[in-house]
């Protein structure tokens, strides 16, 4: 990296070039101290050439420069160009997950002296200025990210692969076994290295669902007995209105929220496609909706084939897909009803 010339950063090179041969006598350092002021006239192209010349190894890394702590904390930020803050952001990065590595070491040491109960949480929490519920996600992380995930943890220490990326991985193998992870561990590297959080989080769905089929459709039925809607505050006086559903089911409500909002935006509606859709789903809970739980019976008509999914089934309920036991569903003359009355009020009345 080519840094621009400063009084600091000479002084420097200079001390990297020539403190071998700093004389011990006071008389010659302060002679040593005169020539070094005269000596930094020169241009700082010729003490830079020297120090690669004496450090091969840097011309040949492919990584950043090997910047200590110490380092990254006396670079004169306004001094930098383009390159050299890119270079320098990353050099940050890597420092900032080898420090992660450590912090995790210390945190497995610390739980092996105290043990791992409530006490040692709370310390660690009220250290940390954390709450005890992350300190025992970052006290379980200490514990089995090395143990389940060495490679994983390898690249966390080398710099490699950054602390959030780490949890990431150990949040998706949390339920396998050791030999399960240990799989996922090699098929994930070297390319989890270079992905964003989205991209890391397909390539897990992948590789898990290839070293454990069975065990993905287990966790995928017992993960539907937990939908739910949940309210979160938020700031404004505004709020957020979570759901948890089935996959299927959160993509189709997308979609006919989307459908709903651009038909009102489409004819002649100002408000924007979000404010549409927030604005669909009040109507459609708060206004249309009936308010009583309507529970769907099958019933076998005389000549019809009464197997789910034939003719006679989807007149009269939606068929139950494997693992799901729903009820309380709008009727589709309910459903017709809702369709037509949202088009022509345009997903309501606020504005």
């Amino acid at each position: 990296m080519a840094w621009r010339a400063s009084p600091t950063r000479r002084y420097a090179c200079f001390g990297v070039v020539l403190s071998p041969w700093v004389p011990a006598n006071r008389q010659l350092s302060r002679l040593w101290v005169t020539c070094a002021r005269r000596i930094l006239s020169v241009p700082l192209s010729m003490f830079e050439r020297v120090i690669e010349q004496r450090r091969p190894e840097a011309k040949s890394s492919p990584n950043p420069p090997g910047l200590d702590v110490n380092a990254l904390f006396a670079v004169v930020v306004d001094e930098l160009d383009q390159d050299d803050a890119l270079r320098v952001v990353q050099a940050i990065g890597q420092a900032r997950a080898m420090l992660d590595a450590v912090r995790l070491r210390v945190l497995d040491r610390f739980s092996a002296l105290r043990g791992d109960d409530a006490s040692t949480r709370k310390l660690v929490a009220s250290t940390d200025k954390i709450s005890t519920a992350r300190a025992k996600l970052d006290l379980a992380l200490a514990h089995g990210v090395r143990k389940r995930l060495p490679g994983v943890f390898a690249a966390l220490e080398s710099g490699q692969l950054a602390g959030d990326r780490v949890a990431q991985i150990a949040r998706a193998t949390h339920s396998l076994s050791i030999t399960q992870c240990r799989k996922v561990d090699q098929a994930l590297l070297p390319q989890a290295c270079e992905k964003t959080p989205s991209q890391l989080a397909h390539l897990l769905r992948v590789v898990i669902a290839q070293i454990d089929p069975v065990g993905v459709a287990r966790r995928a039925d017992q993960r539907t007995a937990q939908r739910r809607v949940t309210v979160r505050r938020g700031t404004g006086g505004m709020s957020w209105l979570r759901a948890l559903l089935d996959s299927d089911d959160a993509i189709a409500v997308s979609k006919r929220l989307d459908a709903i909002a651009h038909d009102a935006h489409n004819g002649g509606d100002r408000r924007s496609l979000d404010e549409l859709r927030a604005d669909t789903v009040l109507d459609l809970l708060l206004e249309t909706a009936p308010s009583r739980v309507v529970t769907h019976l099958r019933v076998p008509q005389a000549g019809h084939d009464p197997s789910p999914g034939s003719a006679a089934d989807t007149e009269t309920a939606r068929p139950h897909r494997r693992g799901s036991h729903r009820s309380g569903r709008m009727p589709s003359s309910a459903n017709k009803t809702t369709r037509r009355r949202s088009r022509k009020t345009k997903v309501g009345r606020r504005r």
